[in-house]
């Protein structure tokens, strides 16, 4: 069975298994529909129908394994139904209610199609560089390991090098000159084989060597001065007439005799740490020793200082304005973390973050943070600034959801603080709600009956998106800014974006896109309607004090410029 569906942009071709037959229990596919699947590359997706089973999607999946495949499932389909369907190889599940939906059922196959597509690029990205023709970072840790298991009676010795400055060579003659350069890098290193040398491109210009006729150290840092010799000599390049010259640090390890067998991510750590000294010495090359190992030691130290952070106030909140498309008026904001560390300096959060996750310390901190923000809000409107309708969005991990009491927390915040719930906006990742969904839903329910929005983060890149919005009580959905910086660079990229955006506003749910960063980006979605906007276009994240939500003159709302 054919059917077509149209999304926002374009039509969709579906190919139905199992409908002929709907009521007769059966779980395998019969003759003509296994003849349908030879042809299966002419779809979009295939959708099975209810009756056919775990055994069923196993089957299509093996069959044709490129395809995107939709599991259908009744309305009442518990947990383990989904979750079944979804680990015997369906893309997604589509409910009942779903199927009447002609835009709900196309934007979820246009997402499924999406991530597909780029699981497969990522896969293969994997498979091997294919700017300089070495092997990759996964490549490269595997040949490692089976240099390590093999019987020998020398060492390995592991090299990690970078290209001093190459950022300014491709700001100051473009990535082409850069491309090429890293090109003709490889080139160099794969004459190394005649060696016995592995060689491999791990980084954007970091280049990794294993060679595992080493003796001893020595013997090693001389081999390393081999490898700076041949990499450091001109570069003639057609993509630019002057020669181009090089210099490189380089770290390096040697495989420890005492140790019966040493890991392969451990030996590029410790030449990694060796590259790290080389560099903050100004030195060539550096050779790695134990009481060298201050990477390792330096999320230690984050781990051990973050315990005293908030104690000695070094953490503070930073705010990103939220413009409403219409007026371009700030009408929220959201909060952000930062940790200014008195030695380190400013430590970024995609550092932190994990390591607060780590200790279990995000639930203390996530508590401040809610404490910090409903403050903030009371002195803004006690200084006339702000009116009951702008809001602030605060996120919250899964642990803290998931290891608090987040609501009577919340309530007793806006309390103690005279504000009102529908100030405070809960931004939860997308990957959260495909937990234990009974569970998920009384907290939400919880959270909507204080009044506060539960807004879903990131949405569009977590596990089968749309199969759970109609569980939840949902007031925003954020779109991922990958999506948003890919605008005008894909037409399927677009077609989500609008798809995301229709299919919101047809469920009530207002849409705020995360990362405009260009005037193109907003003309876009201004056209089709994008509820608010949140990205450096119109501010970057700034302290409290200094975010504009009045102008000069007295009696007017603030706007952003943005023309």
């Amino acid at each position: 069975m054919i059917k077509s569906v149209t999304t926002s942009t374009n039509s969709l071709n579906l190919l139905l298994l199992g409908y002929e037959r709907r009521g007769v229990p059966a779980n395998n596919l019969t003759g003509p529909e296994q003849q349908l699947l030879e042809f299966a590359d002419r779809y979009d997706a295939i959708i099975l129908a209810p009756e056919l089973d775990g055994a069923a999607v196993a089957y299509v999946r093996n069959r044709v394994p490129d395809a995107t495949i939709i599991a259908h499932l009744p309305d009442n389909a518990d947990q383990q139904q989904i979750l079944g369907r979804i680990e015997m190889g369906a893309d997604d599940v589509v409910f009942d209610s779903h199927m009447a939906i002609e835009q709900l059922i196309g934007t979820q196959i246009l997402i499924a199609n999406q991530r597909r597509e780029s699981a497969h690029i990522r896969k293969k990205e994997r498979c091997a560089d294919t700017l300089t023709g070495l092997a990759d970072r996964g490549q490269f840790l595997l040949k490692l390991q089976e240099m390590i298991k093999a019987q020998r009676k020398s060492r390995i010795a592991v090299m990690i090098f970078d290209i001093d400055a190459f950022k300014s060579i491709n700001d100051s003659l473009g990535h082409e000159v850069g491309d090429e350069l890293l090109h003709t890098v490889g080139e160099r290193l794969s004459t190394l084989g005649e060696d016995g040398a592995f060689c491999a491109r791990i980084g954007h210009d970091h280049f990794a060597i294993a060679i595992d006729n080493t003796q001893d150290i020595i013997n090693a840092s001389i081999y390393a001065e081999t490898v700076v010799a041949l990499v450091r000599k001109p570069y003639h390049l057609q993509s630019t007439a002057q020669a181009i010259y090089i210099t490189v640090s380089l770290g390096v390890t040697l495989e420890d005799e005492n140790e019966n067998e040493t890991d392969a991510d451990e030996l590029v750590r410790q030449a990694n740490i060796a590259l790290s000294r080389a560099r903050q010495e100004g030195r060539c090359i550096a050779r790695f020793e134990p009481i060298q190992a201050a990477d390792a030691h330096y999320k230690h130290l984050l781990r051990n200082n973050l315990h005293s952070a908030l104690a000695n106030d070094e953490l503070f909140m930073l705010y990103q304005p939220q413009i409403d498309m219409r007026s371009g008026q700030v009408v929220s904001a959201e909060a952000l973390l930062r940790w200014q560390h008195p030695s380190l300096g400013l430590i970024s959060p995609e550092l932190f973050i994990p390591l607060m996750e780590e200790t279990g310390l995000i639930t203390e901190v996530g508590m401040w943070i809610i404490d910090r923000v409903c403050a903030q809000l009371r002195a803004w409107c006690d200084a006339g600034k702000v009116n009951e309708h702008f809001s602030v969005a605060i996120n919250i991990s899964s642990k803290q959801f998931n290891d608090s009491d987040l609501a009577a927390y919340i309530e007793q915040a806006i309390k103690r603080q005279g504000i009102d719930a529908r100030q405070i906006k809960l931004e939860l990742t997308e990957s959260l709600l495909v937990l234990d969904t009974d569970q998920v839903a009384d907290k939400l329910h919880r959270l909507k009956r204080l009044g506060v929005a539960i807004c879903i983060d990131d949405f569009g890149t977590g596990y089968a998106s749309l199969s759970y919005l109609r569980q939840f009580p949902i007031d925003i959905l954020k779109i991922d800014k990958s999506f948003i910086q890919n605008i005008g660079l894909s037409e399927q990229n677009d077609a989500i974006v609008l798809a995301i955006i229709n299919l919101a506003h047809d469920l009530h749910f207002h849409v705020v896109a995360e990362g405009v960063e260009t005037q193109a980006q907003r003309a876009f979605l201004t056209q089709h309607q994008c509820d608010t906007f949140q990205g450096y276009l119109f501010s970057k994240p700034v302290p409290a004090a200094d975010i504009r939500l009045h102008n000069d003159t007295p009696g007017r709302s603030a706007y952003i410029h943005v023309a």
